[in-house]
């Protein structure tokens, strides 16, 4: 044990020297990374603007959290436990994937009825989470822009899709939506452009990709 105690101090040792010349080398790369905490001051200073909203989410075993920053308050609100966020958001995503999924001998009037019943499930499934997730946001992100900070399997929502807690339109409707990794992230990324010259011209991308050699467009 001590052995083995000696041999994990030396591998920190080394990870820590490795992070160090990271930093020195490449301090964009390591900003990006190895992020340094923000306060909300910071936050509210080099991430959010008047219009635009921070909601951050952490998922716990026995509560939820989820903080919403403006440019000059902060709110806190307590969620359900992560196994009860989690098992919404992955019944959101299996009905919105519902159609990626190809059983053996699947007869095209079953896969038509399968896709139908995943759709009519998947406005349920929405609601629910939405409500769960964005009810007490909602008097306080009116129009706004939204900076998303998700976590666990809330990365595989798509916010922009759901549905309004008290209107029931998208939420693409009313807000603009981005998500990112942190708020110390996104500090890092405007650090970065600031000095750079807007590009040009606007370009807008649509796209039908294929993923799988079995495509039929294949």
């Amino acid at each position: 044990a001590s052995a083995a105690a000696k041999e994990l101090d030396g591998l920190s040792a080394e990870f820590e020297q490795v992070q160090s010349r990271i930093r020195e080398a490449s301090p964009e790369y390591a900003a990006l990374t190895q992020p340094s905490p923000l306060t909300v001051n910071d936050i509210q200073r080099r991430v959010l603007d008047d219009n635009t909203v921070l909601l951050e989410y952490q998922l716990g075993s026995e509560r939820s959290f989820l903080w919403i920053v403006s440019g000059t308050t902060l709110h806190a609100f307590e969620l359900p436990p992560r196994a009860e966020i989690d098992a919404a958001a992955q019944n959101v995503y299996k009905q919105l994937t519902a159609r990626n999924v190809k059983p053996p001998h699947e007869a095209p009037g079953a896969r038509a009825l399968r896709i139908a019943r995943a759709d009519e499930e998947y406005r349920a499934a929405a609601a629910t989470i939405s409500s769960m997730l964005l009810r007490n946001a909602a008097p306080l992100i009116g129009g706004k822009r939204l900076l998303i900070v998700a976590e666990g399997a809330l990365h595989y929502l798509p916010f922009s899709a759901l549905p309004e807690p008290d209107t029931g339109v998208p939420m693409a409707v009313n807000h603009e939506i981005a998500v990112a990794p942190s708020a110390s992230v996104m500090a890092a990324l405007r650090d970065q452009i600031a000095g750079r010259s807007p590009a040009d011209k606007a370009l807008l991308v649509f796209a039908d990709p294929v993923f799988s050699a079995a495509d039929s467009r294949v």
